[in-house]
C-alpha cells in the first residue's frame, strides 16, 4: 500500500493550442487549477479517466475509506463553484482500494482491488447520480492485499484481468465480451503466476507481437509476460529492464509516431526519485532462434523530483496532427506534492506543479474535453 495522501483530487487545464504538434509548450498562462473535487474520507490512492457513450468524460477514484467514487469533472469557465462532489460512490470493500481500472471505459465496467484481498466488479449504470450501488461480482484467492490491477484484450478479442498481490503471485481472470455480468465472470482465475512482488502492472499491446504484462517489483527491476495465446503467460527473462535502484512503484504505456512509424515506450517511476522513459521499439518482438541476449532499450532519465514517484500518465495528441493515442507529454506524480510535466521525446522538463495539494500526491490521470484542451 501507499503511505498517507492527501484525500482532495484536483484538475488542472492546459491549452497547447499555440504549440508545435511534437512538443508541449507551455504560455505563462495557460496552465492554471479548475477544480477541486472532495469526498474521500482519508486518502485518495488512484484516479483513471474514462470516456463514456456519450463522449462525456469522468474520473474514478479509489481510497483509504474503502470506496470507489465517480466524478464529472466540470471544467466550464463560467461555472464559479470550485468544489464539486461524487456522482456516485461505490462501497463494498472492508479495506482500503488500491487500484482501480476500466475493463470497459464506454459502458463504465470497473474493476478495484483492495487491502482486504478481493477484487470488485462494479457495473454502475450511467444515470447518475446514484445511490447504493454494491458489486455485481467478487474475485477471491488472493492471500495477501490487491495492489494492483489491470485490464487487456487479447488479439482474439477475449477480455482478461490481472491483479498483483502481496502473496507474491499475478492472476489472470477471463472477464470474456467485457460485460463482467454474474454470468460472464471466470471465478476461478485461469493463471496464478509465481511473480514475485510486484507493486505496480500494465498491459503493452504491440502490434503484430501480441499482448504483454509489464510488472514493478521491489527491486527496481521490470518482467515482462507474454499473454498473447489461449495458454499460460511465458514470463520472458530476456526482456527484463533493470530499471532502477529501489521500488519501481508506477508504469506508464506511452506511443510515440517518429518518422511515421509508431514507437511503444515504458515510463517506469520509482522510490529512487527519477522516472525512466524506455524506447522499446523491436524488444518485446519474438527471440532470435540463435541469439540469447538481448541488449537493454535505450533510455530516458529523469531527474527532478525529491521523493517517491508514484503515479504517471501520458498525454494524448492536441490536434488531427498527432494521431490519436500518441501523447505529447508524460505527467509524474509524486511523494514531494508537485506533478511534473516532461517532454516525451527530449526527456527534459516542461513545467512543475506545486499547487493545489498539501500532502503526498498518489494519483494522476489525463482527460479531455476536445482535440485541443488536456486537463489531469
Amino acid at each position: 500500500d501507499c503511505g498517507n495522501a492527501g484525500a482532495n483530487s484536483i484538475v488542472f487545464r492546459h491549452d497547447p493550442r499555440d504549440a508545435p504538434s511534437t512538443r508541449l509548450a507551455f504560455a505563462p498562462m495557460s496552465s492554471r487549477l479548475l477544480r477541486v473535487l472532495r469526498g474521500h474520507d482519508g486518502a485518495l490512492l488512484s484516479v483513471i479517466a474514462i470516456d463514456t457513450e456519450k463522449k462525456q468524460p469522468l474520473l474514478i477514484t479509489c481510497g483509504e475509506d474503502a470506496t470507489v467514487r465517480i466524478w464529472e469533472p466540470k471544467t466550464e469557465d463560467d461555472d464559479d463553484d470550485d468544489t464539486i462532489g461524487p456522482l456516485c460512490v461505490l462501497e463494498g470493500h472492508s479495506g482500503r482500494v488500491n487500484s482501480i481500472t476500466a475493463i470497459s471505459k464506454e459502458s463504465i465496467r470497473l474493476a478495484s482491488g483492495s487491502r482486504d484481498g478481493t477484487v470488485a466488479l462494479w457495473a454502475p449504470h450511467a444515470d447518475f447520480p446514484l445511490d447504493d450501488v454494491p458489486p455485481i461480482s467478487r474475485l477471491t484467492g488472493h492471500r495477501g492485499r490487491v495492489l494492483g490491477v489491470v485490464a487487456f484484450v487479447l488479439p482474439t478479442g477475449e477480455s482478461r484481468l490481472a491483479t498483483t498481490s502481496t502473496d507474491r503471485t499475478i492472476r489472470i481472470w477471463s472477464t470474456t465480451d467485457g460485460t463482467i455480468s454474474e454470468n460472464h465472470v471466470q471465478k476461478k482465475p485461469l493463471f496464478i503466476l509465481d511473480s514475485g512482488l510486484v507493486y505496480a502492472v500494465v498491459a503493452l499491446h504491440r502490434q503484430n507481437h501480441g499482448v504483454f504484462l509489464a510488472g514493478g517489483t521491489l527491486q527496481g527491476d521490470v518482467h515482462f509476460w507474454d499473454v498473447s495465446g489461449p495458454g499460460a503467460p511465458v514470463r520472458r527473462n530476456e526482456l527484463s529492464l533493470k530499471s532502477h535502484d529501489d521500488r519501481v512503484a508506477a508504469l506508464a504505456v506511452c506511443s510515440q509516431v517518429q518518422n511515421t512509424q509508431t514507437v511503444l515506450s515504458l515510463a517506469t517511476g520509482s522510490n529512487d526519485h527519477t522516472v525512466r522513459i524506455w524506447k522499446l521499439l523491436d524488444h518485446l518482438s519474438p527471440p532470435a532462434p540463435t541469439r540469447s541476449y538481448r541488449p537493454p532499450p535505450k533510455c530516458h532519465v529523469l531527474r527532478g523530483h525529491s521523493d517517491a514517484v508514484v503515479a504517471l500518465a501520458a498525454a494524448p495528441g492536441p490536434n488531427s496532427a498527432v494521431p490519436q493515442h500518441a501523447p505529447i507529454a508524460l505527467a509524474s506524480a509524486s511523494l514531494d506534492k508537485t506533478i511534473r510535466l516532461w517532454d516525451m521525446h527530449s526527456g527534459s522538463a516542461l513545467r512543475v506543479f506545486a499547487q493545489g495539494h498539501a500532502d503526498h500526491l498518489t494519483g494522476l490521470a489525463f482527460f479531455s474535453y476536445s482535440t485541443n484542451t488536456i486537463f489531469f
